[in-house]
């Protein structure tokens, strides 16, 4: 008798202390909306993936949620904007913006699947029960060149990739690096050429093969027309003039894709003024 009560009770503790839906060690996001109500989700991404991006005025940093440390709205007077801290190679990281893409947070809680939709209007603050993932780094950061953006900054980049949304899958006529559905008809895909019209001709070519890329100052004729910009090869060759959009989809603005110091970052091509690799 002795034994069954020892053994109910033993029962009764290991169902009492039980983690959220059974997931031992499981990271627990405790995420607060703007109506105060708080709610612990386990599993935790941000559309169909699980990386946030994070909109500044010149740039798009994806957070993986591992290395999320928090996100909490900055200012209630400017509730679109927030403060989000991060690991990655090993340091704490701090940026502010907004959330892109129109996408939802969704996940597990006790209550049922949850979702909330990433709008200034929805959330409030993201924290977690256990530490970020600090993002080890394997090897030292090397750029590969670096981006002059429209406004002066310049931004060292490794691994660039040209990014291209479509309604059908790419033909194999260039080797795509990365291949993804987006949502329901939409595609992406990454490469690591750039492709332009020069005359009647089309044109492509590796990064590798590449110092610099210029793009000029105004587009004319609309998304559909010519706009100048100059490519100038590692031998010191270059091509200039009037090219047609080189790479018109259904984004409207080509994005390049690629590392930073501090992570993942995504960039419309509008916002660069000039792309230089390092010649090796």
């Amino acid at each position: 008798m002795k034994k069954l009560c020892y053994a109910i009770l033993v029962l009764s503790l290991l169902i009492f202390l039980k983690p959220i839906h059974g997931q031992p060690n499981k990271r627990i996001a405790i995420i607060e909306d703007a109506s105060g109500v708080i709610t612990e989700v386990v599993n935790l991404k941000y559309g169909s993936g699980d990386g946030i991006p994070v909109i500044t005025e010149t740039i798009t940093m994806i957070i993986p949620i591992k290395n999320l440390i928090s996100i909490k709205r900055e200012d209630e007077t400017e509730k679109r904007v927030f403060l989000v801290k991060y690991c990655w190679a090993e340091k704490e990281r701090t940026i502010t913006g907004q959330f892109g893409y129109t996408g939802s947070f969704t996940g597990e809680s006790e209550f049922g699947a949850f979702s909330m939709g990433a709008s200034y209007s929805a959330l409030k603050q993201i924290t977690f029960n256990q530490d970020a993932e600090k993002g080890t780094q394997k090897e030292v950061f090397n750029p590969d060149g670096y981006l002059l953006l429209r406004n002066g900054d310049q931004v060292e980049f490794k691994d660039l990739r040209r990014t291209v949304l479509s309604d059908t899958k790419m033909k194999e006529v260039i080797d795509p690096l990365h291949y993804a559905v987006v949502s329901a008809g939409t595609y992406e895909t990454q490469f690591k050429n750039f492709a332009f019209d020069r005359g009647e001709s089309n044109m492509i070519l590796d990064f590798k093969d590449i110092r610099s890329i210029v793009f000029g100052d105004k587009v004319t004729g609309g998304w559909t027309g010519k706009y100048p910009m100059t490519i100038t090869l590692n031998n010191g060759n270059s091509t200039s003039g009037d090219f047609k959009r080189p790479e018109l989809d259904l984004q409207g603005d080509p994005a390049y894709t690629g590392w930073l110091e501090s992570g993942e970052f995504r960039i419309g091509r509008s916002k660069i003024k000039a792309i230089h690799f390092t010649t090796k």
